[in-house]
């Protein structure tokens, strides 16, 4: 097991499984045509983009040198909160054959070690309020919810109700 910066050559496999894991740990939660609808290509180009840019930390894990899940992390975007000194989590996942075995906890870690070497005293992450395998995951790595700090998100003209937990380090 390996993790490590991506490069852009590796946009292809974190598209497959931005959309693989999303149709496995939304369904129920998001509205079939929605995860029916996504499309690696359009997630590849994102994910060029993205790393192209280097607008925020990304990592990816690897397994007999096959990318399996990947995180994404960088300055909180909530105006309440100060981005010099709060980091947020905007995603880890991994393809669903590999949850529950310690490879979200590794790559969590490998993410909370370099979020701590930019000195933020905290990080926050929005979840789906739905999405009980999330909240349970991260609030076994320390994270709680925040009192009264919740959203709707628009998704294909369905709100999704999300919570903010947040970690203090």
């Amino acid at each position: 097991m390996k993790v490590r910066t991506p490069e852009i050559r590796d946009a292809r496999s974190i598209a497959e499984i931005h959309v693989q894991s999303w149709r496995s740990a939304y369904r129920g939660i998001m509205p079939q045509r929605l995860l029916d609808n996504l499309d690696v290509g359009e997630r590849e180009e994102m994910w060029q983009r993205i790393l192209e840019s280097q607008c925020r930390q990304n990592l990816v894990l690897e397994l007999e040198s096959r990318i399996i899940g990947w995180s994404a992390f960088g300055k909180a975007r909530d105006e309440d909160l100060n981005p010099n000194k709060v980091a947020e989590l905007y995603g880890i996942y991994l393809l669903q054959e590999y949850w529950g075995n310690g490879y979200g906890s590794e790559l969590w870690q490998s993410s909370l070690n370099s979020i701590i070497e930019t000195d933020a005293q905290s990080v926050v992450l929005w979840v789906l309020k739905e999405n009980r395998r999330a909240v349970r995951f991260y609030s076994r790595h320390g994270f709680s919810l925040e009192r009264g700090k919740s959203k709707d998100l628009l998704r294909d003209g369905v709100a999704l109700p999300h919570q903010r937990l947040m970690l203090r380090l």
